[in-house]
């Protein structure tokens, strides 16, 4: 029934270079109607060796989830420290050791977006954050990261679905799906 539709999110493991697979529990934090519920992940292998994964959401922060046997099981899921629009974002591990993580943040750098009683945002303006896309490093495995860096800004336009490749040691090329963003960042301007 369309008005109780919601995402949810699953993956698929494969032990044999993809000649079969096995799916994961589901990752479902509910909610009913247009793209609620947990979409559009990201993830990166920690340090101590579990996946992290950043889910896409409506609730003005990335939710995650930890596994620790390569994705197969999700032990934990929850909101994050991140805030976030509801757009996917791109999480990736440098050749520096450090994470870094673009995406579009749940609020216009500088701009206070009217909120619903109990603070989430409205769904059509948290859609529409997409004007900016941001950068920030971790040194910790995303316990803490640096202060957000705004790469991108065109307020009526959809700057989402960020792409990253590390064509040399921090040298970041790094592209949006939406409206064509290219840029070159170079890990070094950022962080130390």
């Amino acid at each position: 029934i369309p008005q109780y539709a919601r995402h949810y999110s699953q993956t698929y493991v494969s032990g044999d270079e993809g000649k079969t697979w096995q799916s994961s529990n589901i990752l479902d934090l509910g909610g009913t109607g247009h793209h609620e519920g947990a979409i559009e992940g990201t993830l990166e292998q920690l340090k101590d060796g579990r996946v992290w994964l950043l889910l896409r959401t409506s609730l003005d922060r990335f939710w995650e989830a930890f596994s620790t046997d390569d994705g197969l099981r999700w032990t934990v899921f929850q909101p994050s420290s991140i805030e976030a629009g509801t757009s996917p974002g791109m999480l990736k591990r440098l050749k520096s050791g450090r994470l870094v993580l673009f995406w579009n943040r749940p609020q216009p750098e500088g701009q206070i977006l009217p909120r619903r009683p109990g603070g989430q945002a409205y769904s059509h303006e948290v859609w529409a954050q997409r004007g900016e896309l941001s950068m920030a490093f971790s040194n910790d495995d995303g316990k803490t990261w640096t202060k957000p860096v705004m790469i991108a800004r065109e307020p009526k336009k959809s700057l989402a679905y960020p792409r990253i490749y590390e064509r040399k040691p921090g040298e970041l090329w790094v592209t949006t799906m939406q409206e064509g963003v290219r840029r070159l960042v170079r890990e070094a301007d950022f962080v130390k």
